[in-house]
């Protein structure tokens, strides 16, 4: 059987393409924005318990903003990492 290849096939192709290429740019600022959410989260937490340990009080402020700023951009890095496994290039 041959494809039909007439101007409402093509549209329709079209359509699809953009769908497609919409919804992997979704899921990529997705992964991104969950992995620095989680990120910052996580190191924000760790670096408070640094902190604390050296210097309680201003140790834990000062470590949990150094751990929140490396946990965001690793995190970020991570799910940009993931959302590349999850959209095939």
């Amino acid at each position: 059987m041959a494809y039909d290849y007439s101007e409402e096939n093509r549209r329709a192709l079209d359509r699809s393409v953009r769908d497609d290429a919409h919804h992997a740019r979704a899921i990529r600022v997705a992964c991104q924005a969950a992995g620095t959410s989680l990120g910052a989260a996580g190191g924000g937490a760790a670096g408070a318990a640094i902190g604390t340990m050296i210097l309680p009080g201003i140790g834990t402020a000062i470590g949990a903003a150094i751990g929140a700023a490396l946990g965001a951009g690793t995190g970020a890095y991570v799910g940009a990492r993931v959302a590349d496994k999850l959209v095939d290039k």
